[in-house]
């Protein structure tokens, strides 16, 4: 990675070594504020570091060549060297594709993950390609938007009726507090470059690797996203280390649908490893 790269840019409340977290596609560091307050005022007072991506600070040029690799290589090198790296990583979705590729890819900066709805990878190559083309699409669609702003709220609303978003549908009010947040925080040009960069039909299929990662995993869904609590399971059986843990009532985005289970599951498996 090129030295001019940035750093990844941490909203914490000081730099001791803690748990990083690695948010979702369309998200942002504060959406990890309610497990943060939870985690680091509970009884073990665990440092939490919500990580900004770097790839919505590197230059047109370095874009072109900015993949999974090149941004968990930025993470590792801010978790070494600002933080004095890590107890573990929480990725969400995307994020917990990113953790995964970072443990993989950095095993002295990872001790634990805890992947929520994260897809470590699509084997079949037509099946990936497949991926690759309709989410470059999606971005050059999503990248449109900057020029029509009154078009995003309509966006979101259509990307958040998509089958694995299904159980919001059941909570209304969470819904429409989503689709304000992300509203009140658009930013189409850097949605945009998050997924060229890191879509899964770009990423190389992390499952073999998956199989000799040597540290303790908690994978988490939600039962009402079948999809990817079957993935969960099949992470469970594949690791050698890792668990799967399916909440009741929650779908894709479990720490906002199901968020006292959420952190209780996290807080349990947080203080269940040697410290």
């Amino acid at each position: 990675m090129p030295d001019e790269s940035p750093s990844p840019s941490p909203h914490n409340s000081g730099t001791a070594r803690g748990w990083a977290l690695i948010h979702g596609f369309m998200g942002h560091p504060d959406d990890w504020n309610a497990l943060r307050s939870a985690l680091m005022l509970g009884p073990r007072h665990h440092a939490m570091h919500a990580l900004e991506l770097t790839v919505h600070h590197v230059s047109d040029q370095q874009l072109a060549h900015w993949d999974m690799a090149s941004e968990v290589d930025s993470l590792a090198t801010y978790l070494r060297d600002l933080v004095a790296g890590s107890e573990g990583l929480i990725g969400y979705s995307m994020g917990g594709r990113l953790a995964l590729q970072l443990a993989i890819s950095h095993p002295d900066q990872v001790s634990a993950l805890i992947l929520e709805s994260a897809n470590p990878g699509i084997a079949d190559p037509a099946e990936r390609r497949a991926r690759y083309d309709a989410d470059m699409r999606l971005a050059d669609r999503i990248e449109a938007l900057a020029e029509q702003p009154d078009a995003v709220d309509a966006f979101l609303r259509e990307w958040y009726q998509q089958p694995v978003f299904a159980a919001l549908a059941d909570q209304p009010q969470l819904l429409e507090r989503l689709i304000d947040h992300r509203r009140r925080r658009a930013d189409p040009a850097s949605w945009a470059r998050q997924l060229r960069a890191f879509t899964i039909g770009r990423q190389a299929d992390l499952w073999p690797a998956l199989a000799t990662l040597d540290i303790p995993i908690l994978a988490i869904a939600g039962q009402r996203d079948p999809k990817y609590a079957a993935i969960a399971q099949r992470i469970a059986d594949t690791a050698p280390h890792a668990h799967a843990l399916i909440i009741p009532d929650a779908g894709h985005i479990v720490h906002l649908e199901a968020e006292s289970a959420y952190h209780h599951a996290t807080e349990q498996f947080i203080t269940s490893l040697p410290q």
